[in-house]
């Protein structure tokens, strides 16, 4: 029961980092993109997207929960704190290089 608890909350923690960092990149002023090639309608709003954008974006969001979820699962009363921490700290890390890589990859020529 603890152990699906802590899990829970390393899902919630997973949701709220993936929300921090993407509202956080969403609020630096890039420079306009002029190489983007666009093909047909690309507003979500008005043109429903195809059944794999749709795919993609869920598992970019909920990829890191559940990474998050199976850490605090696995390391729940066998990892000492130390090596939970170092884990957590490394997985908040890479979550927030792998938002950070996709909003910079898009200025690369």
């Amino acid at each position: 029961m603890k152990r699906s608890i802590v899990a829970a909350l390393g899902f919630i923690w997973g949701l709220l980092i993936v929300w921090l960092v993407l509202y956080s990149l969403s609020r630096i002023h890039w420079p306009p993109t002029t190489n983007v090639p666009s093909s047909g309608c690309t507003d979500m709003e008005h043109c429903s997207p195809r059944w794999l954008t749709s795919l993609t974006l869920g598992c970019t969001f909920l990829l890191p929960a559940l990474f998050f979820l199976m850490l605090n699962a696995m390391a729940w009363m066998r990892w000492t704190v130390r090596k939970w921490v170092t884990a957590f700290a490394t997985l908040n890390v890479l979550v927030a290089l792998f938002f950070l890589f996709g909003s910079i990859v898009v200025f690369m020529k």
